[in-house]
C-alpha cells in the first residue's frame, strides 16, 4: 500500500488514477465508483488523523479571532450590552423577592399558580441569559432565535395568571404527557439513535399516567397546547394554536418579529437568503461565523419580553418591590432602544 502525504486529496486522485490503469482496460462509472469506495475504505483512518491534525493546528488561531471579535462586538455594542445585563440581574432579583413572598403567602388556592410562575420565571432568566451569549458573541440570528422561546415563555406566563390556579395546575399535569410521547418516540427509534430508550417499566408508569390525565383533563389534552383548551372556550381542544392564546393576553403585536424568528429556525429560504447578520450591508455574503450587525431587534426584543415575564409576577404578587422592579424595567428598556440607535 501507498504512504499517506500531507496532501490526502492529491494522493487520493494518484491511486484512483493508478487502479484504473492497472486493470488495463476501459472502465465504467460503476467500477470507477466501487474502486473509490475501496480506497476510503482503506485509507479513511489515516485521511481522518490527517484531517484532524491539520484542524487542530488552526484552533489556537481562531479561538485567538474569535476573542479579538468579541471585544470589538462588546467595544461597539458596550451600553446595550451593560443594560441587557442590568436587566436580567434586576430580573433575577425579583424572582427572589417572589420566591420570598412565595413561602410567605402560599395557601392551597394559590400554590401551584406560584411554582408554576416561579419556575417559568427562573427559565425566561436563562433563555435571557442565553440570548444575550450569543449577542455578545457576535450571533444576532442565533439570539432572535432563542429570544423566540423567551417570547412563548411570556405569553404562556401571562395566559396562566389571567387563568388562575386550575389553568397552572393543567399547565404543571401536561409535563407528563410531554415526557411520555418522548419515551415513546424514543423507544421507537432506540436501535437507529444508538441510546437505550425507557425500561418496560418506565414506559409503562408513564402511559398509566398519560391515560389517567387524558381522562381527567378530556379530549385533545394530549396536544401541544392541550392544556389551554378548557381556558380559551374553544368547542374543538384538539386544535389549540400558540396564536391564539397569544391574542388573549394581547401580545399579538409581537407576531411579525415572531414569525421573523421562525424564518431563523426553520430552514425556510427566507431565513437563508435574508439574515440579520447582514442588515448592514448590501453586499451579497454568505455568512458563515459571527457578526457585529443586526443586534438591535433581538436586543430589544429581550429586553420586552423578559419585562413581561415580571409583569406576570407583579399580577400573582401585586407586592412593592416588584412594581418598583417592573418600574425600573420599564425605564432601561426605553434607555436601551435610545442606545441601540446610537452604536
Amino acid at each position: 500500500m501507498h504512504g499517506m502525504p500531507l496532501a490526502p486529496e492529491k494522493h487520493f486522485k494518484s491511486l484512483l488514477y493508478d487502479e484504473i490503469k492497472s486493470l488495463d482496460r476501459p472502465v465504467s462509472d460503476d467500477e470507477i465508483r466501487n474502486i473509490c469506495l475501496h480506497l476510503f475504505e482503506c485509507y479513511s483512518s489515516s485521511y481522518t488523523q490527517l484531517l484532524e491534525g491539520k484542524h487542530l493546528d488552526k484552533i489556537e488561531s481562531q479561538k485567538e479571532m474569535n476573542f479579538r471579535f468579541c471585544e470589538q462586538n462588546y467595544k461597539r455594542w458596550r451600553p446595550a450590552f451593560d443594560l441587557l445585563h442590568i436587566i436580567i440581574s434586576i430580573s433575577i432579583e425579583t424572582g427572589s423577592i417572589f420566591c420570598d413572598n412565595f413561602k410567605i403567602k402560599v395557601n392551597e388556592e394559590n400554590r401551584v399558580l406560584f411554582d408554576v410562575m416561579l419556575r417559568l420565571h427562573a427559565r425566561a432568566c436563562m433563555t435571557a441569559n442565553e440570548v444575550l451569549c450569543l449577542l455578545e458573541s457576535g450571533f444576532p440570528d442565533g439570539a432572535f432565535a432563542r429570544w423566540r422561546a423567551l417570547h412563548e415563555i411570556a405569553v404562556i406566563g401571562l395566559f396562566i395568571v389571567a387563568r388562575g390556579n386550575e389553568c397552572a395546575k393543567s399547565y404543571r399535569d401536561h409535563a407528563a404527557i410531554g415526557k411520555y410521547l418522548h419515551m415513546k418516540a424514543h423507544d421507537s427509534y432506540k436501535l437507529k439513535l444508538k441510546a437505550p430508550g425507557p425500561t418496560e417499566e418506565q414506559l409503562e408508569n408513564a402511559e398509566r399516567r398519560f391515560k389517567i390525565l387524558k381522562e381527567r383533563y378530556g379530549k385533545g389534552f394530549d396536544k401541544d397546547y392541550g392544556w389551554a383548551g378548557p381556558f380559551l372556550g374553544l368547542k374543538d381542544n384538539n386544535n389549540v394554536r400558540f396564536n391564539e392564546i397569544e391574542k388573549v393576553v394581547k401580545l399579538d403585536q409581537m407576531r411579525p418579529y415572531y414569525r421573523w424568528a421562525s424564518q431563523v429556525v426553520h430552514p425556510c429560504s427566507t431565513g437563508t437568503y435574508e439574515q440579520m447578520g447582514l442588515l448592514e450591508t448590501d453586499e451579497d455574503i454568505i455568512l458563515t461565523g459571527r457578526s457585529d450587525g443586526g443586534m438591535i431587534v433581538p436586543s430589544h426584543s429581550l429586553a420586552i419580553s423578559l419585562s413581561q415575564v415580571v409583569l406576570a409576577l407583579l399580577r400573582v404578587d401585586n407586592n412593592l418591590e416588584i412594581y418598583m422592579s417592573m418600574t425600573v424595567l420599564d425605564h432601561l428598556n426605553e434607555k436601551l432602544g435610545e442606545e441601540l440607535h446610537r452604536c
